[in-house]
């Protein structure tokens, strides 16, 4: 939904998060992320740059690289951030997406295998993504 240069997004995804990034002796940290998002775009065709921001519940589990044990986490995390909108042929793009996750509430450590993970508090992100622009 759109409206006065911006856009109301709701976004069910799946991440995995990549194993040099974990703390050691962890594996398999995935993350169901549910996210509700207002874009505020300083364009009204709805490309170029923008920033957002972001509330999101995360649903976690992870593992040991034991594997014996799943352990399950959630958060709730304000991300805050800024894109760019290239929309290089009718309606296909590429987005650059740069943002900030921050924890606000949630677990703080985990029990897993005789082990405790700590989710963490600051998260940087950076993505490109491809897509379809509906009108």
């Amino acid at each position: 939904m759109e409206k006065n240069h911006i856009q109301y997004r709701a976004i069910r995804t799946k991440l995995y998060t990549l194993q040099f990034i974990l703390k050691e002796g962890f594996t398999n940290n995935e993350i169901w992320a549910n996210t509700l998002i207002a874009d505020y775009f300083f364009k009204a065709c709805f490309e170029k740059w923008w920033v957002g921001a972001v509330l999101e519940y995360w649903q976690g589990k992870i593992q040991t690289e034991a594997e014996k044990e799943t352990a399950k986490y959630n958060n709730t995390i304000f991300t805050v951030g800024g894109e760019y909108v290239w929309k290089f042929y009718r309606d296909f793009y590429l987005n650059l997406w740069l943002v900030i996750h921050l924890k606000v509430t949630g677990d703080r450590k985990v029990s897993v295998d005789n082990k405790i993970f700590e989710p963490s508090f600051v998260t940087p992100e950076a993505s490109l993504k491809i897509g379809w622009y509906f009108n």
